[in-house]
């Protein structure tokens, strides 16, 4: 169950938020992303250029975690994106 705080802002104005009752520990159980992989990673799975990669990427086509300055893509996202191409649906541009 989730618990409601209520706090003071800077501009002295109550502020409602809700606190969850899971811990840090508990929520990183819950997420199985698999191996982390990276962008080079990414490049020798998909056989691809590291332009492409990036532009697949910065579309969000491909789920992604940004850390500092680089790119993490977990297991089951790359999964996902090969599977969402595989269907047939999708048709390159001529």
């Amino acid at each position: 169950m989730k618990k409601i705080n209520s706090v003071t802002d800077h501009n002295q104005k109550e502020v409602n938020y809700i606190k969850p009752t899971t811990s840090a520990k508990d929520q990183t159980k819950e997420m199985d992303f698999g191996e982390m992989l990276t962008s080079e990673d990414v490049k020798k799975r998909l056989l691809l250029g590291r332009s492409k990669v990036y532009q697949i990427l910065r579309s969000g086509k491909l789920k992604s975690v940004r850390i500092d300055r680089q790119y993490r893509v977990s297991e089951s996202a790359l999964k996902s994106y090969i599977l969402e191409h595989e269907s047939g649906d999708f048709e390159p541009k001529a």
